[in-house]
């Protein structure tokens, strides 16, 4: 009963080896073509061991490959990445087709980024700049054609915009259902106010915003929905409120109309 013993004890001695040299992939293999010519031979009568080594070696492939196919999984997410991202912009273009625009304007796609609220208001900005044709005054919109702020400083590579829910913001509107006449502007808390609409006004919740043209920014451009309506008898204007359009499916691409040069 000795030499099993002894057999079982070297055997088990080698596969400790093996399994901290499965961490050096060299020593790894070496360490098991010595098991194999040395031990295999003197415990085939122990199917438990044999199936351990074997196993070892197989993890040393696995181990020694893992790193190829981590590197292989990043490269395929990148083309994945990079695919989703073209058909965003198919789909970002063919919206644009859809829609009627001044054609005097230029037209700058766009990514908005870096959005701030602050004590200068609601802002953001795009990675386009005047080396790309933006100038102060362009006009910022989403896919569906909603209005989303207006560029007011530019530098070379990228542009500032104001957001429509700046409470210094203001745009003359009107609503599309009713045709009311009406001053939109921006309210950190609330999105959007109206002002100027009489308590005799036929106004309702759910009435989409759209632009006048009677100011810089050009007409037929959607603002926003009316979310609440406060008639006061007392009082001779309504409060009335609204949420931004552009924000319902938002994913940061924009449109830059950039008005003629005086």
């Amino acid at each position: 009963m000795a030499r099993p013993s002894g057999i079982r004890k070297l055997s088990i001695a080698l596969v400790s080896i093996l399994c901290i040299g499965g961490v050096n992939a060299a020593t790894g293999g070496a360490l098991q073509r010595l098991a194999q010519r040395v031990v295999e031979p003197a415990v085939v009568h122990m199917p438990g061991l044999t199936r351990a080594i074997h196993w070892v070696g197989q993890w040393q492939i696995t181990h020694e490959t893992q790193d190829d196919l981590q590197a292989h999984i990043v490269s395929l997410s990148g083309r994945l990445a990079h695919t989703q991202d073209l058909v965003d912009e198919n789909t970002f273009l063919r919206s644009l087709l859809r829609l009627s625009l001044p054609e005097t304007y230029e037209r700058v796609e766009a990514r908005l980024w870096s959005v701030r609220m602050d004590g200068d208001g609601i802002s953001a900005r795009i990675q386009r700049g005047s080396r790309d044709g933006i100038r102060e005054g362009g006009i910022v919109i989403s896919q569906e054609g909603a209005l989303v702020g207006v560029v007011r400083s530019v530098a070379e590579t990228s542009a500032h915009i104001q957001l429509i829910m700046d409470p210094t913001f203001s745009v003359a509107a009107r609503t599309l259902e009713g045709g009311v006449d009406l001053l939109v502007r921006g309210d950190a808390d609330k999105g959007l106010r109206l002002e100027l609409v009489s308590v005799e006004d036929a106004i309702q919740t759910g009435e989409t915003l759209v632009t006048t043209g009677a100011d810089s920014i050009p007409s037929g451009l959607m603002i926003g929905t009316i979310e609440s309506v406060v008639r006061d008898a007392a009082a001779v204007f309504q409060s009335v409120r609204a949420s931004p359009l552009f924000e319902r499916d938002f994913d940061g691409r924009v449109l830059v109309l950039v008005p003629p040069k005086l």
